[in-house]
């Protein structure tokens, strides 16, 4: 759920930029950090690890409304008004693909857990993952929202026209 927010930020900090104001995404960053701080303490004391990335992602939401309800008051809810609907149906698609990163990480988590070193079984873990990830996420976003993927299949469609008109 973090990236999702991140992403958000980008597109609405830009806005900002293009408006001449840096000094508004500064000073809300600024503001969520502030707030976020004692989520990080309490998040590493009672959670550990989880705990501090929970705080991450609730910081960098509280960072994301925070710009979003200041842009939509300065400058009118019309530019950001697919942004909420877009990342729902996004989140959406990351839980399952979530949990089946999750289930395919610790798959592997199992099976080598006492025939390789720590170092070599997350990395594996971490790709495993990512392999689990990816197709569920982009299966659903093809199924229910291709529109999605349009930009992604731009790309690809131009990187294998490239790759066709070079020699081997």
């Amino acid at each position: 759920p973090g990236v999702a927010f991140w992403t958000i930020q980008q597109i609405v900090s830009r806005a900002f930029y293009a408006h001449k104001d840096t000094l508004t995404p500064a000073l809300a960053g600024t503001a969520a950090t502030a707030l976020a701080l004692p989520l990080y303490y309490f998040g590493a004391v009672r959670l550990g690890a989880f705990g501090v990335a929970l705080a991450g992602t609730l910081g960098v939401a509280l960072y994301t409304v925070i710009l979003c309800v200041v842009r939509s008051r300065r400058f009118g809810p019309e530019g950001t008004a697919g942004i909420l609907r877009l990342s729902l149906l996004c989140l959406a698609f990351c839980l399952p693909a979530t949990a089946a990163a999750y289930a395919a990480q610790w798959y592997v988590g199992c099976v080598l857990s006492m025939v390789m070193h720590p170092l070599w079984r997350a990395l594996l873990q971490i790709l495993a993952a990512g392999c689990a990830f990816l197709p569920v996420y982009l299966g659903l976003a093809r199924l229910l929202a291709p529109s999605l993927l349009a930009p992604l299949n731009l790309l690809w469609s131009k990187a294998c026209r490239r790759k066709k008109r070079q020699p081997l």
